[in-house]
């Protein structure tokens, strides 16, 4: 016999909605809602901090590494004797022969054998011996050309406190034949030059290492390199010097007697002698096999002169103090 309930339907339903509560809160009870986190704060942004010197120099290329004896160095052999000259005042005598003499003081003027003075500079120089290059230099008629380039690698360093401001004049001068030859840019070979010498480092020409040098550190070298170019060089060279004009500032001046007349500006007929590194080769070749392993390295020297378009003019000597020339009637 079925089974009747004796409670009310609305009775039954209210207890249905009872049951199904119950087992709501039991399964509420066994999986809790996750709590939410208050969102943390966004912290400020941090500057980014400069790496450390050591890491620093890591990051920085690597040249490389010369044996000793590559670069060879060259003495600036620095004198005081070039801080000053004693000229007489061309200008004031010609319009004044005893200008400022005294009855007590013939021919004794303060505008002769006049002291000038002048501050000295000089760039540390060292250099790598003369090589060769074969470059791929393009023709007057649009075609290729294969040409040897003849290059000198150079470096600078400048130990004064102040920036120096180098303006190089490079002449190669044959000794065989006379014939001279000025430096010249040939871009095509500076990228074949630097991989055989130092793909990381720069080499500059003429044009670029022009301008003002920075002084060296004790945390920077401060060394900057160059490399000068020649092509079409006479293959029956033998003995050959590299005159190399800007390294310093120290001069030497003459006014030649009657060169400046009353009148004139000042400074008129005066000359000027830089002072000039003369580094000297010697090279026992043919012209038939020219390569860079016979090129000799001689010396270097210091001399005052000009670089002209027919070589180097050196200054002659001065006459001794207070010498006069002989009487050519005695």
């Amino acid at each position: 016999m079925r089974s009747v309930c004796r409670l009310c339907p609305s009775a039954c339903f209210v207890v249905a909605l009872c049951v199904v509560a119950g087992e709501r809160s039991s399964v509420s009870a066994q999986n809790p809602p996750a709590e939410k986190k208050p969102a943390a704060a966004t912290a400020p942004a941090q500057p980014a901090r400069k790496a450390p010197a050591a890491t620093a120099a890591r990051q920085r290329p690597k040249y490389r590494a010369l044996a000793p004896g590559v670069m060879r160095e060259v003495d600036p052999r620095r004198q005081t004797s070039e801080t000053f000259t004693r000229r007489d005042m061309v200008e004031v005598l010609a319009a004044d022969p005893k200008f400022a003499e005294r009855d007590w003081s013939a021919g004794t003027s303060p505008a002769k054998n006049t002291v000038i003075r002048r501050d000295i500079w000089t760039l540390d120089f060292a250099f790598k011996p003369v090589r060769f290059v074969r470059v791929d230099v393009p023709a007057p008629e649009g075609r290729l050309q294969n040409k040897l380039v003849w290059y000198l690698v150079y470096s600078l360093k400048n130990t004064t406190d102040a920036p120096i401001t180098f303006v190089p004049r490079i002449v190669l001068m044959s000794k065989d034949t006379g014939k001279v030859y000025p430096d010249r840019l040939v871009p095509l070979a500076v990228p074949l030059i630097r991989g055989r010498e130092d793909r990381n480092r720069p080499l500059l020409n003429t044009i670029e290492i022009t301008g003002r040098i920075p002084p060296a550190t004790k945390a920077q070298d401060g060394s900057v390199w160059g490399v000068a170019t020649w092509e079409d060089i006479d293959p029956t060279t033998d003995r050959f010097s590299i005159y190399i004009q800007g390294l310093t500032n120290a001069y030497e001046w003459i006014d030649p007697p009657g060169a400046f007349k009353e009148g004139d500006q000042p400074g008129t007929g005066r000359e000027f002698f830089a002072k000039t590194l003369i580094l000297n080769f010697w090279r026992p070749s043919d012209k038939e096999y020219e390569h860079e392993d016979e090129i000799r390295f001689d010396n270097y020297q210091w001399e005052y002169g000009q670089l002209t378009p027919q070589g180097f003019v050196a200054k002659k000597p001065d006459p001794a103090p207070n010498s006069q020339p002989p009487n050519p009637n005695s």
